[in-house]
């Protein structure tokens, strides 16, 4: 066995065939380049741009705002930094309103601001401390009420077929949805977990429900 040798990159090159003929042989430094000017030309091209802050700005604000036939009820979130966080998440996904019920906090307040970020002033919401009184008026409203909780009966998100209208429900971040509202459900969903931990934070669960409910409204109106 002889000893290992490193090639230099510029004593590199590489052959180019039309089926069995070499018709160019081109240097390793060569190479690069004019695999990014083929591409360019053909339409394709590897050259990623990351748009300016300015310009997500001004992208944002020539959107015409609409919102989805899709309302979340917060049951009793403790936390007034999640509450701010919902906001932004419902601003973001087009939520109609948010009811904030029980001791869930509500704007205006400094906590919900900071994670907000102005959403909580172009989301519509509600508060009430009588949880039942806004779930039997959403279900006469004929919208489909839906926890997202871990249940006997809960089902993966991700195959739930959701029928609009519909309501998200979400619980306290330590207890979960009050007992006294499960009767007044159609269907529960929870978040299928690989690791130890058997939950996710409030927050991040109901961002992933909400875009999923989002999709699944986009799918069943596509060409409408």
């Amino acid at each position: 066995f002889g000893e290992e040798r490193q090639v230099p990159p510029e004593k590199c090159s590489a052959h180019i065939f039309v089926g069995n003929v070499k018709v160019a042989t081109i240097s390793a430094g060569a190479l690069a380049p004019a695999l990014a000017r083929a591409l360019k030309h053909s339409g394709m091209t590897t050259e990623m741009q990351k748009l300016s802050h300015q310009e997500l700005i001004t992208r944002q604000q020539n959107q015409n705002p609409s919102t989805l036939p899709f309302v979340a009820v917060l049951n009793n979130v403790r936390s007034l930094y999640n509450v701010g966080s919902i906001f932004r998440t419902a601003d973001g996904v087009g939520i109609s309103k948010l009811y904030l019920c029980g001791i869930t906090g509500h704007p205006p307040d400094l906590k919900i601001s900071k994670t907000a970020l102005g959403a909580e002033g172009r989301v519509s919401w509600e508060h009430s401390w009588d949880i039942v009184s806004i779930i039997r008026r959403l279900r006469e409203e004929n919208y489909q009420i839906i926890l997202l909780e871990q249940m006997k009966e809960s089902i993966p998100y991700q195959t739930f077929e959701p029928k609009f209208p519909v309501c998200l429900i979400i619980g306290n971040e330590i207890s979960g949805i009050s007992e006294q509202i499960l009767s007044f459900c159609d269907a529960s969903v929870e978040i299928e977990m690989a690791g130890h931990k058997n939950s996710l934070n409030v927050t991040v669960a109901f961002g992933i429900a909400a875009y999923y409910i989002r999709s699944s409204f986009s799918h069943q109106h596509v060409g409408s």
